[in-house]
Protein backbone atom coordinates (compact mmCIF):
# COMPACT_ATOMS: atom_id res chain seq x y z
CA UNK A 1 0.00 0.00 0.00
CA UNK A 2 1.33 3.40 -0.96
CA UNK A 3 0.75 6.41 1.27
CA UNK A 4 -0.47 9.65 -0.23
CA UNK A 5 1.38 12.90 0.43
CA UNK A 6 0.55 16.55 -0.08
CA UNK A 7 1.52 17.26 -3.72
CA UNK A 8 3.22 20.47 -2.57
CA UNK A 9 5.93 18.27 -1.07
CA UNK A 10 7.13 17.57 -4.63
CA UNK A 11 8.12 21.24 -5.00
CA UNK A 12 11.75 21.70 -3.85
CA UNK A 13 11.03 25.17 -2.41
CA UNK A 14 8.06 23.90 -0.39
CA UNK A 15 9.98 20.79 0.66
CA UNK A 16 12.77 22.96 2.03
CA UNK A 17 10.30 25.01 4.07
CA UNK A 18 8.61 21.85 5.31
CA UNK A 19 11.97 20.47 6.45
CA UNK A 20 12.70 23.70 8.34
CA UNK A 21 9.22 23.66 9.88
CA UNK A 22 9.65 20.02 10.96
CA UNK A 23 13.00 20.82 12.54
CA UNK A 24 11.50 23.79 14.39
CA UNK A 25 8.54 21.65 15.46
CA UNK A 26 10.93 19.02 16.87
CA UNK A 27 12.72 21.74 18.83
CA UNK A 28 9.44 23.21 20.10
CA UNK A 29 8.29 19.76 21.26
CA UNK A 30 11.61 18.58 22.70
CA UNK A 31 10.14 18.35 26.21
CA UNK A 32 7.10 16.37 25.05
CA UNK A 33 7.35 12.57 25.41
CA UNK A 34 7.97 10.99 22.01
CA UNK A 35 5.66 8.03 22.56
CA UNK A 36 2.55 6.85 20.82
CA UNK A 37 0.71 9.62 19.03
CA UNK A 38 3.68 11.99 18.99
CA UNK A 39 3.64 12.13 15.18
CA UNK A 40 0.25 13.87 15.31
CA UNK A 41 1.57 16.57 17.65
CA UNK A 42 4.66 16.98 15.48
CA UNK A 43 2.63 17.31 12.29
CA UNK A 44 0.20 19.75 13.91
CA UNK A 45 3.09 21.91 15.11
CA UNK A 46 4.78 21.83 11.68
CA UNK A 47 1.45 22.71 10.05
CA UNK A 48 1.07 25.68 12.42
CA UNK A 49 4.61 26.88 11.68
CA UNK A 50 4.09 26.61 7.92
CA UNK A 51 0.86 28.58 8.16
CA UNK A 52 2.10 31.30 10.53
CA UNK A 53 5.67 31.71 9.32
CA UNK A 54 5.34 31.05 5.59
CA UNK A 55 1.63 31.52 4.84
CA UNK A 56 1.45 27.94 3.53
CA UNK A 57 -1.28 25.37 4.05
CA UNK A 58 -0.05 21.78 4.29
CA UNK A 59 -1.98 18.56 4.59
CA UNK A 60 -0.41 16.17 7.08
CA UNK A 61 0.08 12.47 6.33
CA UNK A 62 -2.95 11.66 8.49
CA UNK A 63 -5.08 14.15 6.55
CA UNK A 64 -3.89 12.72 3.24
CA UNK A 65 -4.48 9.11 4.41
CA UNK A 66 -7.64 9.19 6.51
CA UNK A 67 -8.02 5.39 6.49
CA UNK A 68 -4.53 4.76 7.85
CA UNK A 69 -3.91 4.65 11.59
CA UNK A 70 -0.71 6.42 12.54
CA UNK A 71 0.45 5.93 16.11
Amino acid sequence: MSLQHDPQEDDPVFKSKLERAMQEAEENLAAVPHGRGFCHRLWAEAKRILREKYGLEWKTPSEMNPHVLFD
